[in-house]
């Protein structure tokens, strides 16, 4: 039986080790694959929006896709700045569809609704789920009507910390249909 693919985690300038662990660990458990700690890469300063006081998302993507570590499945890269695209004030994460690279931003997950610091139980959950669904669309996966997957689109983090780390019957049926094109295990059933 061959070796599951490899994901990629790359932090995007100053990463706490723990959060990387943890995604190392976590993730194989959920998606049929396995997860790689990569180098670190500094964070461009041409993505930083000066009046806004955020990075764009989508510059960093191309960012890492522009240097993609060859036999990797997927790269999941990961930073601690927050996040924005034009139309939105922020985003949590943000990927290609059916391409080769994601991102999730701690920044905001790591932060209750009135500012304090999240409390690990409630932090740990927000990563994973956070990533999962940015690599969902990496799968091409799209933004789900049901209210349990984990493609639904999070646009606060009430709705985040709502969602389960699992995917819908359609949207596995979805993803399992995506792995098999590329020779790779089913993701089973939760």
């Amino acid at each position: 039986m061959p070796p599951p693919p490899s994901i990629g985690l790359v932090p995007l300038g100053s990463v706490d080790q723990k959060i990387l662990r943890h995604l190392k660990t976590t993730l194989p458990g959920i998606l049929p694959v396995s997860v790689q700690l990569l180098k670190a890469r500094p964070i461009p300063l041409h993505t930083y929006h000066i009046v806004r006081e955020q990075h764009n998302s989508t510059q960093l993507l191309e960012y890492l896709a522009q240097d993609l570590p060859p036999g990797m499945f997927k790269v999941l890269g990961v930073t601690g700045v927050d996040l924005y695209i034009p139309i939105l004030t922020y985003v949590f994460g943000e990927a290609q569809i059916g391409g080769d690279v994601a991102l999730i931003s701690l920044y905001r997950l790591s932060q209750e609704l009135d500012g304090r610091l999240a409390p690990p139980h409630v932090f740990w959950p927000r990563i994973v789920k956070s990533g999962l669904h940015e690599l969902g669309h990496t799968c091409n996966l799209k933004h789900c009507r049901q209210p349990d997957c984990i493609m639904q689109f999070s646009g606060s983090l009430e709705k985040l910390d709502q969602k389960n780390p699992h995917f819908c019957d359609y949207c596995r049926i979805m993803l399992n249909d995506y792995l098999e094109q590329q020779g790779i295990t089913n993701v089973s059933e939760r």
